[in-house]
């Protein structure tokens, strides 16, 4: 629909997609995460719920299609879905065998997002012309209440929570967590920002609409490597380390592609922007579980999925509201990332020497 109107038309429509992305975590950020918090031994409870509920709705939206009631159930659903991955990211550290696993097992959720994702696309792709749209909503519904089956075999609690109190090692470990969500917030954001700089950039190129698809594809492509890199990294480097490299490289590559024919640096960009996304997330997800209590996992998760998704909101606007030459933003976008990087290392040193005088002995 994007490619089928004039740019100056949709950008206005693109502006109010934005804004009804982030609705639904501005529930979730506020309700769920201290939830999870005051439950930590019925987290897989709150998971099977969300299961359960989206089956639901699944059915209530095959029966509306025709309704009003059709757009509030499908933005529960939406609820329910985002509800699911906080929780999921709360779930992981009971599963695993120790905190070198965190960083593996994030990238297999991502792995098993990604192909899980295509794979249900093109399933629901057949069902919806061989049946329509209600075929397609009950076939979801029973995708739905498997995995809620599925769910309850997930311990409630396992080797890996860490026992901490939520005032213990608060100030030491709590700040590093927060300059890896600056860093992340500059993924995503950089993230929407290319999202649209592209789709505008390629649409007043006159650029066929299956080469923004290729551009997607190869930014999935990239997000593949990054969740098979992840864990690889993660044997030689910390969390920390990993993250710098998730901004270092799509700012090279942006710098690269600012230089180059408009096909190629799309490509390139929409690479390296998915490789350091995925392998960062990772990285980023397994330093919270490697370092926040337990008792704040739920809450953490939740205000910095929220929060990450203003951010890819924020970068978003930028090309949609102000347009650019495909170059300026590249340019923009390396300036972004390279000063997240900074940043970040900046912070670290900063965090590493405050919590050094507060170990030192004598010091209170």
């Amino acid at each position: 629909m994007f490619f089928t109107v004039p740019a100056d038309t949709a950008r206005p429509n693109v502006a109010l997609y934005l804004l009804v992305t982030m609705t639904p975590f501005a529930i979730v950020a506020p309700v769920l995460g201290p939830t999870l918090d005051r439950a930590r031994t019925r987290r897989v409870t709150l998971a099977v719920i969300s299961c359960f509920g989206r089956a639901l709705l699944c059915i209530l939206m095959a029966r509306h299609l025709e309704s009003p009631w059709l757009y509030p159930e499908a933005f529960g659903l939406l609820v329910f879905t985002r509800s699911f991955q906080v929780t999921k990211s709360a779930l992981v550290p009971t599963v695993v065998s120790g905190p070198l696993d965190l960083v593996r097992a994030n990238s297999r959720l991502t792995l098993a997002g990604v192909f899980g994702g295509a794979t249900a696309g093109a399933i629901a792709l057949g069902v919806l012309r061989l049946g329509g749209a209600t075929a397609t909503l009950v076939v979801g519904a029973v995708v739905y209440v498997v995995a809620a089956r599925l769910t309850m075999y997930v311990p409630a609690s396992g080797p890996l929570v860490n026992g901490k109190t939520a005032a213990d090692d608060r100030e030491l470990h709590l700040g590093g967590i927060r300059l890896a969500a600056v860093a992340m917030g500059v993924l995503r954001g950089a993230v929407g920002f290319v999202v649209f700089l592209l789709a505008f950039a390629l649409k007043r190129e006159g650029e066929p609409a299956w080469f923004y698809g290729l551009v997607i594809a190869a930014s999935s492509l990239g997000g593949l490597f990054g969740a098979v890199a992840a864990p690889r990294l993660r044997r030689a480097l910390q969390e920390e380390a990993v993250l710098v490299g998730a901004l270092a490289v799509p700012a090279a590559v942006a710098v690269m592609g600012a230089r180059s024919d408009a096909r190629p640096a799309a490509l390139m960009v929409a690479f390296a922007l998915g490789l350091g996304a995925s392998g960062g997330r990772a990285g980023f997800d397994s330093l919270v579980q490697r370092d926040a209590p337990d008792s704040l996992w739920g809450r953490s998760f939740a205000r910095y999925e929220a929060y990450f998704q203003i951010a890819w909101v924020v970068g978003a606007f930028v090309p949609v509201i102000g347009p650019m030459s495909a170059g300026t933003g590249l340019l923009l976008l390396a300036l972004a990332l390279g000063a997240g990087v900074f940043v970040y290392l900046a912070g670290l040193a900063a965090d590493s020497l405050v919590g050094h005088e507060r170990r030192a002995p004598g010091r209170r």
